[in-house]
């Protein structure tokens, strides 16, 4: 293994899981139905020191069994260190023991593993998890943004998906909790020491343990595409123009994101995007082994990403 920047290995982690989303699709029409995987847990691993490492971790955090170590096990099921599909599995053995874990309610609420959206109609267990959401934090707009995401992509009900979105415009706060989960995992993949085999660069040289968990910890950016659109795209999924009631109360939902403390949740407000990019641009642009350690620690000490990146892009910037 070489070592690689964190922007490269951001990038890498966007490839992989771009590509596993997709795969997470229907087959096509001629392909073969697809073999049962194990479940991550009891797979035992490729013979890299890499993977070994891997799946000493996924197996520590299975034998946990609380909530939270089965939804990192899910988060890090996307391949980065090993091959296939991200384990849903999991996910579903996380949410039958979490269902007041706003950390496991948000991820089933918006992880489209269905493509086109459409094909997820009926998927009462995601708008369960959003209401869910909405009790446990109803002053967070996007606890509201989720559950009109959840009726609209997985149910299609018109009146409930306004009375979200009402809801969201009211909201006293915008947070968005993928950075939760971002730490989440950052935590996770510290529970099991990384040994010098894993980490050796190719030329000898023993890189730091962060640069094999920042891959990884930056997963849960990129989990659900589909509900980015969906803001995007006047809280509609399904590719028509929205009535002019939705692109009314989604404007007014929306207008909270002036608000918020992530890119997705900052979308309404050009200045802060611009700042908190230039933050993302100064602390993944080093190249330094130091790099993956300076964001992990980041990540830990932080409440937002917006926190987080700035914390990075500041302890960077006094590097020589």
């Amino acid at each position: 293994m070489r070592s690689t920047s964190p922007i490269k290995m951001l990038l890498l982690a966007a490839v992989l899981c771009s590509t596993s989303l997709s795969a997470a699709g229907s087959p096509p029409q001629d392909a073969p139905a697809a073999q049962p995987q194990p479940s991550i847990c009891d797979r035992k691993g490729d013979s890299s020191p890499e993977g070994q490492w891997y799946a000493g971790l996924t197996h520590s955090l299975c034998r946990s069994g609380d909530a939270d170590s089965l939804l990192a096990v899910y988060l890090i099921s996307f391949p980065v260190f090993a091959a296939g599909e991200p384990d849903h599995g999991v996910l579903g053995r996380a949410y039958a023991i979490g269902k007041s874990n706003p950390r496991v309610l948000w991820t089933v609420a918006i992880d489209n593993n269905c493509q086109p959206v459409v094909e997820c109609r009926g998927n009462q267990r995601a708008v369960d998890a959003a209401k869910a959401l909405t009790r446990l934090d109803p002053g967070n707009a996007m606890a509201w943004f989720a559950l009109a995401y959840a009726e609209d992509s997985y149910v299609t009900q018109p009146d409930e998906v306004s009375a979200a979105l009402a809801a969201a415009a009211k909201a006293p706060r915008v947070h968005d909790y993928t950075f939760d989960l971002t730490k989440l995992v950052a935590r996770a993949t510290g529970r099991v020491p990384i040994p010098d085999a894993a980490r050796d660069n190719g030329y000898g040289v023993i890189v730091a343990p962060e640069n094999l968990r920042w891959p990884l910890v930056v997963i849960p950016s990129m989990l659900s595409p589909s509900f980015a659109d969906w803001i995007k795209h006047d809280c509609r999924g399904d590719g028509n123009a929205p009535p002019a009631e939705r692109r009314t109360l989604c404007s007014a939902a929306k207008a909270q994101l002036r608000h918020g403390d992530s890119l997705l949740t900052l979308s309404e407000n050009p200045e802060a995007t611009t700042a908190l990019q230039a933050s993302m641009q100064k602390a993944l642009g080093k190249s330094t082994d130091a790099s993956s350690k300076v964001m992990i620690d980041a990540v830990l000490h932080s409440s937002s990403e917006r926190e987080m990146y700035a914390k990075a892009a500041a302890q960077l910037s006094q590097e020589k």
